[in-house]
């Protein structure tokens, strides 16, 4: 390649003094030359300043250029900090996901696609990045291992190996609300009279849910809306411990019982039960005003505090897992 360089002198006539300039030709082959630098876009070595041209790339000599992952082999990727692509993903017998291209991970020295659903040894190995039990997560969020690993509006942990938590088909009974709704003063009103062009629609009393229904032909109820069995343990008061324990030792119609979760217990909650809040008359609770504990800790298992529903208020209560003031209601699936 060649460049003019301009090098000024200057030419003196009859006093007068010119600067002109010097449009000699000289080689360009110093520090200012257009090559292109590592990393950079190539068509042959003579582009790159390093000599090196691989991929379109530019490298240090020897190495194998690129400047993203889809240029190198293997599914390996590409090490950017030095624009040359990773020969191995175990070096030394020692793994590095990281040298694999995005959504692969080594193994053996090398790199394989990431696991929806199917064993795995690390979380690593898998989609959703959680390896449990030697299974890949389907669902990132809702991985577990056994059921109390899912929130309460799940149903469980999977059966398959897909190790996700199983959303529940729960049902929800009518709140008891059908017909009262209420206008801008808080005066009750025919829901009817509140039509979807006006103010104050959408109300509980515009969605009435599944009529409520039990069967207490035997020593337990069953609600026929939620097809769940329901023990209620008399009036005696206890701690969370020893609620739980009540229940899991229960033995009635050789189902498995146990402590209910929030919303099971919450569905038991009649909100025009006898002009107010409460359980339907055939649960015998009396007075209604008492909390029932749930299964659910707060924050985690080892919290020192539970969750319990206020069949005066109808809503969920905090309380300590050491106060024996509670009610106790066992639940299990027919």
């Amino acid at each position: 390649m060649m460049r003019l360089s301009v090098i000024v002198f200057a030419v003196f006539v009859t006093g007068c003094q010119f600067l002109l300039p010097d449009l000699t030709a000289v080689e360009d082959g110093g520090s200012g030359s257009n090559l292109s630098l590592n990393g950079e876009d190539c068509l042959d070595n003579t582009d790159c300043e390093s000599g090196n041209c691989t991929n379109a790339v530019c490298c240090d000599p020897g190495g194998y250029c690129c400047n993203q992952d889809a240029q190198c082999l293997d599914n390996l990727a590409c090490d950017t900090g030095i624009f040359e692509c990773y020969i191995e993903c175990g070096p030394g017998g020692t793994d590095h996901d990281d040298y694999c291209a995005s959504d692969y991970h080594c193994d053996a020295n090398t790199c394989w696609e990431d696991i929806l659903v199917g064993g795995c040894n690390e979380d690593s190995d898998c989609v959703s990045g959680e390896c449990i039990d030697e299974n890949c997560c389907e669902h990132a969020g809702l991985c577990c291992g056994e059921h109390a690993d899912c929130p309460d509006l799940f149903d469980g942990c999977s059966t398959d190996n897909t190790q996700t938590c199983v959303y529940s088909s729960f049902s929800f009974p009518d709140t008891g609300q059908a017909d009262e709704c209420y206008d801008v003063s808080g005066a009750t009103v025919d829901c009817s009279t509140i039509t979807s062009t006006m103010d104050y629609y959408g109300q509980d009393g515009h969605y009435p849910g599944p009529v409520r229904s039990y069967d207490d032909s035997n020593s337990w109820i069953v609600d026929q809306v939620t097809g769940l069995a329901w023990m209620v343990e008399g009036t005696d008061q206890m701690d969370w411990e020893n609620a739980s324990s009540m229940c899991e030792s229960e033995t009635a119609g050789s189902m498995t019982w146990r402590l209910p979760k929030r919303h099971e217990l919450v569905s038991l909650v009649d909100y025009q039960s006898g002009g107010g809040v409460g359980a339907d008359s055939v649960f015998n609770l009396d007075p209604a005003t008492e909390k029932i504990w749930t299964a659910t800790a707060l924050a985690g298992s080892e919290s020192s505090t539970a969750w319990a529903v206020n069949f005066d208020t109808g809503g969920l209560v905090r309380v300590g897992k050491s106060d024996s003031s509670l009610l106790v209601i066992c639940v299990a699936e027919e």
